[in-house]
């Protein structure tokens, strides 16, 4: 077992101006729902009319009852929530999944030489830097970077910095959907100039799939990247 979670069923309805905020369908009623994703969902899928999992939200304060988890599409759910990425990558870290000869002790967003990674893993003294990037495609094939992020050049740019002092560091792309085999990055783009002279200077890039069934979210094994 990976992640579970308690399952809401709805029919999405649309996307809000507001990027963070959807319409979807519950139980005949439509309702204001909140999209955790940092850019707007029809960039990667036309959601319309599909059938969605929601969650719960917890916190008081939230300005919706629900959160949008996965959409079923081909039959199969595609996960939505890019921010529940990190909490799903450091639970296979916690299971031994990724690296079963290790005991890391996992950190979320620990700082280090004033860099603040998603995860940091550490052992007898030793550490690695993790970033994890969502991939939301029903293709096969993805291209990579779907959407132009400026934050995630920076990123990158300060990894080949830390690269240079002997920090390790693990990139992740991990594939939200069960349809996706093989993500391609984009050679013309900025984001793979950058990722290139990381990884020139042993940056270890991975590609990762997981699956989810309708409540539990679980690991399915390596994607292929081209780069």
């Amino acid at each position: 077992m990976t992640y579970t979670i308690e399952p809401i069923k709805g029919i999405f309805n649309s996307e809000c101006k507001n990027r963070f905020i959807s319409n979807v369908k519950v139980n005949n009623t439509l309702v204001e729902c909140y999209v955790p994703s940092s850019s707007r969902i029809e960039n990667y899928l036309n959601l319309s009319g599909c059938e969605v999992i929601l969650t719960l939200n917890k916190s008081k304060k939230s300005r919706t009852k629900y959160a949008l988890f996965a959409v079923k599409q081909q039959n199969e759910y595609i996960i939505l929530n890019l921010n529940k990425v990190n909490t799903i990558l450091e639970n296979l870290i916690i299971n031994k999944e990724l690296y079963p000869d290790n005991n890391y002790k996992v950190y979320k967003e620990k700082e280090k030489k004033g860099y603040k990674s998603d995860l940091f893993l550490e052992e007898n003294g030793n550490g690695i830097l993790v970033e994890a990037k969502g991939v939301i495609s029903k293709n096969k094939i993805v291209r990579f970077p779907q959407v132009i992020s400026e934050r995630s050049i920076l990123q990158l740019k300060t990894l080949e910095k830390l690269l240079e002092q002997g920090i390790k560091a693990h990139y992740y792309l991990v594939a939200l959907s069960p349809l996706i085999n093989k993500i391609e990055i984009d050679t013309n783009s900025e984001f793979h100039y950058h990722l290139q002279r990381c990884i020139n200077k042993g940056l270890c890039l991975r590609g990762i799939g997981i699956v989810f069934d309708g409540k539990m979210v679980r690991y399915s094994g390596y994607i292929s990247i081209d780069y």
